[in-house]
């Protein structure tokens, strides 16, 4: 864990300056000197890691298939690399895992796209 972040504020009127903070990871102390220090909580943890940045990006396909209410699997032209996919239904963002899965090449929806519907995909070319 780093250190703190500290700022040093110089102030010409306190009588000006009003400082109102609502989260207890921030710390204000006055200085000998007049001046404010404000002592700033360092960020927490990274979070977990991403789909590997490796790979060409593929924007707006269109997936093969019959598009008619009943039919729910559709084909990419190539493979994606898993996760990186992001579905669209009318402009609309479908959700990996609710809304549609991925296996190999072919998007399976959980609600079969209707002739109306505009589908575009984009995705991260696997290998």
């Amino acid at each position: 864990m780093s250190a703190p972040i500290t700022l040093d504020i110089e102030v010409s009127s306190p009588a000006a300056v009003e400082l109102e903070i609502e989260t207890p990871a921030v710390e204000v102390t006055p200085d000998p000197d007049g001046a404010q220090v404000i002592v700033v909580a360092t960020p927490g943890p990274q979070g977990p890691a991403g789909p590997s940045g490796a790979g060409t990006g593929v924007f707006n396909e269109t997936p093969s298939g019959t598009q008619n209410g009943i039919n729910a699997v559709f084909t990419l032209a190539n493979e994606p690399q898993a996760g990186s996919t992001t579905v669209y239904r009318n402009g609309l963002r479908e959700v990996l895992g609710t809304g549609y899965t991925v296996t190999g090449s072919a998007i399976t929806f959980t609600t079969p796209p209707l002739l109306s519907d505009v589908l575009t995909v984009d995705y991260l070319l696997e290998g």
